[in-house]
């Protein structure tokens, strides 16, 4: 397996995608008509959210694109740790 570098972005690009996500999730609340939370059943109107999206437009821009992935990585982060998934074994992370 071929080993790769960990790149990580400045603070300041990390507030401005967390900001990002959070704007989607606003537009996900209006598009559920329900309050999103960061957790499973935000993961799920997100993937409904995406298909009639892809339905509408079946090419959508790189700026979509990287908004439905950072919305995904944060509401199923969030939604992992409030469920639980996450432990410490061995003062390491673990998922279970």
């Amino acid at each position: 397996m071929a080993q790769h570098p960990i790149n990580f972005i400045p603070p300041q690009q990390s507030r401005q995608l967390t900001e990002l996500a959070e704007r989607a999730r606003v537009s996900l609340t209006r598009f559920a008509g329900i309050e999103v939370e960061y957790n499973a059943i935000g993961l799920q109107l997100l993937d409904e959210w995406i298909d009639r999206h892809l339905k509408q437009f079946p090419e959508p821009s790189k700026e979509i694109v990287m908004v439905w992935g950072l919305s995904s990585v944060k509401l199923f982060a969030d939604a992992s740790m409030a469920n639980g998934a996450l432990t410490r074994r061995e003062e390491k992370p673990t998922l279970v």
